[in-house]
């Protein structure tokens, strides 16, 4: 699982990118990122988007997602 390049799910949607991980069998664990006192107008669930993807020595994959935001202050 080690030879697994995880930066090639860097800009899938976030239920793409965790079908992928789960048909590799990847042990994971998804966290969101957004900037600072931003949230979500909408009651509407965000699309997700991965933005970067850490693993570590023991094989354990971390994703971070972030949500798309077409908004202009």
């Amino acid at each position: 699982m080690s030879s697994i390049d995880w930066q090639l799910i860097i800009g899938y949607e976030w239920p793409d990118a965790e079908n992928y991980l789960q048909e590799e069998g990847a042990d994971y664990s998804m966290s969101v990122t957004k900037p600072p006192r931003k949230c979500s107008a909408s009651g509407e669930e965000e699309e997700l988007r991965v933005i970067a993807v850490r693993s570590d020595d023991e094989g354990h994959v971390q994703v971070i997602c972030a949500a798309t935001d077409w908004t202009i202050s």
